[in-house]
C-alpha cells in the first residue's frame, strides 16, 4: 500500500513525541492495523515523513486545542508550503497565530463545550478552522481561482466546487453551498491559503492579516487614522495568542 495513503488512513492512530523545530521529521513506528483491515499482516512497520513545519504547527494548535488531530497540522503545513506562506519565518509565525485567534485551531467545538460537536461558526457566519465567510469563499471560487488552480485545489484534497459556476443555481444558493463546502476542514484550510497568498501578492504581512479580518476598506480606514499596523486589535490578538504556545 502507498505510504502516503497509509498515513492518511492511520494518522489518527499514530502517537508522536514532538519537539519544537522546523526540520523534516521521520517517524518510524509499529502499529496494529489488523482491526482496520489495512494490512495483510497483523503488524506493519510504518515510516511517516512529516512536513518540515509539522512540529511547530502541531505544538501551536495543540496549545489551544488538545483534541487537534495530527491530520489538521499536516494539512495546514502542506497548504502553507503550497501557497508559499512558510518561506519567511515571521510570516509563518503570524499566520499560525492567526489560526489560533480565529478558531483556536478548531473546526468543531470540543468536548465539554455547550456546542460540543457542532461546527465553529461566528456571529457573522464565518465558518470553521480559518473563519471564512461563505460569501468570501464564493467570491474567490467565482472570480479569483483560475482553472489551473482548481486542479491544485483538488490535488491538495479539496472537494468539488463547480457549483460556483453553475448558472442553474442562484447566488444565494451558491453561497449556501459554499457554506457547506467550508464545513469540510480540508476545504476550509485550502481556501484560507488561497486568500492569504492572494492578499500577500500586494500587501505586506500585517496589512494582509488586517485585510483578512476587516477587509480592504477596513484596512484603509485604520491606516488613514495614522495608526501603525502593530496597534490593530487583530495583530495584537495574534501576538497575544502566540505568547501562550507550548514550545
Amino acid at each position: 500500500m502507498d505510504k502516503k495513503l497509509l498515513f492518511l488512513l492511520v494518522g489518527s492512530l499514530v502517537y508522536c513525541t514532538l519537539t519544537f523545530n522546523t526540520t523534516p521529521q521521520t517517524i518510524s513506528t509499529t502499529i496494529d492495523l489488523s482491526k482496520n483491515n489495512l494490512c495483510s499482516e497483523d503488524i506493519c512497520d510504518v515510516e511517516v515523513i512529516l512536513p518540515k513545519t509539522f512540529n511547530i504547527v502541531y505544538n501551536s494548535f495543540n496549545s489551544y486545542n488538545p483534541y487537534c488531530d495530527t491530520s489538521s497540522a499536516v494539512k495546514f503545513s502542506e497548504v502553507a508550503t503550497h501557497f508559499g506562506l512558510d518561506q519567511d519565518e515571521e510570516t509563518f509565525k503570524l499566520v499560525l497565530g492567526q489560526i489560533l485567534l480565529e478558531s483556536g485551531a478548531k473546526q468543531y467545538y470540543q468536548p465539554n463545550h455547550p456546542k460540543e460537536g457542532q461546527l465553529v461558526v461566528s456571529s457573522a457566519d464565518a465558518i470553521g478552522f480559518t473563519q471564512i465567510l461563505p460569501s468570501t469563499a464564493y467570491g474567490y471560487m467565482k472570480k479569483k481561482i483560475t482553472p489551473e488552480e482548481v486542479d491544485c485545489f483538488i490535488e491538495l484534497g479539496a472537494t468539488d466546487f463547480s457549483f460556483a459556476y453553475n448558472d442553474d443555481y442562484s447566488k444565494k444558493e451558491k453561497i449556501n453551498m459554499a457554506r457547506e463546502w467550508l464545513s469540510n476542514e480540508t476545504n476550509n484550510i485550502i481556501m484560507w491559503g488561497k486568500i492569504m497568498s492572494s492578499k500577500l501578492e500586494s500587501k505586506p504581512i500585517m496589512d494582509a492579516l488586517i485585510s483578512y479580518n476587516a477587509g480592504s476598506l477596513g484596512l484603509r480606514r485604520f491606516l488613514n487614522l495614522g495608526k501603525k499596523q502593530e496597534e490593530h486589535k487583530y495583530i495584537l490578538g495574534i501576538k497575544t495568542r502566540l505568547k501562550y504556545v507550548n514550545t
